[in-house]
């Protein structure tokens, strides 16, 4: 299929997900996972998310639309071995999860947690407490979700961890937890994350409202800073993970989305776990890549960094409007790799080249992200006649990070710097030739 015909068959006909009534556009909220320590550190208390949903109603993110709360590998499940009902770490959450989800849905925010489709979360392996604490679900799944409904609940992720080792399939244990969650009654987002890379989309859609495509996304560029995280396999750093969202915007739709993993905007949590104490691993404009293209492939803007105190940075990424306006359009399609321009004298470890356009329709004309992966500053074109314009046309071309106007140009005819790991994102519209810029 050529490159043009693909983005007009995308938006030919309508991809729905899930039908439980949640997640039609994709969701946007705040994770715990790399928040309070360096990803992979999996911790969280009662207090900080009590703090951080006291911030998020407060600092404008609730504003810009980021209403869920979402807690991941991070509260050390028990299960009570005469009833069966979970509970968490009481030392981190004294009142369980009553006390979090009651201010979270006092301010008008949604609320969520974790679980494993195995016997143990991923946790598991770190913490010494001879199998009592950070359980799965296996063999629960029915018990289980009827205590997230009991809880008022609005999302649960599951995650792969141990079952694998089970031998167990991820069809059917996500299809057993989907039913599960379904017949409680509440709607409940279902986000699944079914191991490695090689993702399952094309049953996904039919279980869950958001499924993962790639490996852990860490707050790295390529894989030398995830090696010297200690990560032996590949494609953990954001321009590695955002190339599994090639090619597959065909799977997504309202209520059911492709995600590259959690947004890593300003920076992980630091060691020592102060409160809006930032240990960035990528630059300012490797974050902005990050925002662009999740924002661009619909992919769910859940963010995990500390938000309790916003850096500039992460006030300038998370709340521009018109980069989450692309990402909340209501034609709601996901955009996708449309054409690539060599570049940097590199290719990406996928075997991409290295400098990218990435397109998506919209209600009213189309975004662009020209993305440059490679290594050195490249010139740029914004190639309006991949995405159907004629050649003969002209467009109206608004640079949404600058939020400025760039005047009317021939579709083929709009080109820009980009320097290296850095995006540029536009809004296009077919213009007439007035105000034509040669």
């Amino acid at each position: 299929m050529n490159i043009r015909c693909f983005l007009l068959l995308a938006s030919s006909g309508v991809v729905s997900g899930l039908d439980n009534g949640v997640v039609r556009l994709p969701l946007m909220g705040w994770n715990t996972w790399c928040a309070f320590g360096p990803c992979g550190t999996d911790v969280c208390t009662e207090q900080q998310v009590l703090d951080t949903i006291t911030a998020v109603s407060t600092n404008g993110l609730q504003s810009a639309g980021y209403d869920y709360i979402t807690l991941d590998d991070c509260f050390a499940m028990r299960r009570n071995a005469t009833t069966g009902e979970l509970y968490p770490d009481t030392g981190l959450f004294p009142e369980g999860f009553t006390n979090v989800v009651k201010a979270a849905h006092g301010a008008g925010l949604k609320i969520g947690i974790y679980t494993s489709a195995g016997d143990y979360t991923c946790k598991a392996k770190r913490d010494n407490c001879s199998g009592a604490c950070n359980v799965g679900s296996l063999g629960h799944y029915e018990e289980d979700a009827k205590t997230f409904a009991g809880w008022q609940l609005d999302f649960v992720k599951m995650d792969w961890c141990s079952a694998s080792i089970a031998k167990l399939s991820c069809e059917k244990q996500y299809g057993e937890m989907s039913t599960a969650l379904n017949a409680t009654g509440r709607a409940m987002a279902f986000y699944m994350s079914c191991g490695g890379v090689g993702r399952k989309q094309k049953f996904a859609s039919k279980v869950a409202n958001i499924w993962r495509v790639g490996n852990d996304h860490l707050d790295c560029w390529d894989d030398i800073c995830s090696a010297k995280r200690g990560y032996t396999s590949r494609s953990h750093g954001t321009s590695e993970v955002i190339q599994y969202m090639a090619g597959i915007s065909k799977f997504a739709g309202p209520g059911g989305w492709n995600t590259p993993d959690f947004l890593k905007t300003g920076g992980e949590g630091c060691a020592d776990r102060a409160p809006g104490h930032l240990c960035p691993g990528q630059t300012d404009e490797e974050y902005r890549t990050e925002f662009s293209l999740w924002s661009i492939t619909n992919a769910p803007l859940l963010v995990s960094s500390d938000v309790r105190k916003l850096s500039p940075l992460q006030k300038d990424i998370l709340l521009n409007p018109e980069v989450i306006a692309v990402n909340q359009d209501a034609l709601a399609k996901a955009g996708d790799l449309v054409g690539s321009y060599a570049c940097g004298g590199s290719a990406l470890s996928s075997g991409q080249v290295a400098c990218q356009m990435w397109a998506k329709p919209l209600v009213r004309g189309w975004a662009v992200a020209l993305a440059n992966f490679g290594n050195a500053s490249a010139s740029m074109s914004l190639n309006a006649s991949l995405l159907g314009v004629p050649a003969k046309d002209s467009i109206s071309v608004r640079d949404i990070w600058a939020r400025s106007d760039k005047g009317v140009h021939p579709a083929q005819g709009y080109t820009v710097q980009v320097e290296s790991h850095a995006t540029k994102m536009f809004v296009i519209t077919e213009a007439s030739d007035s105000n034509l810029v040669i």
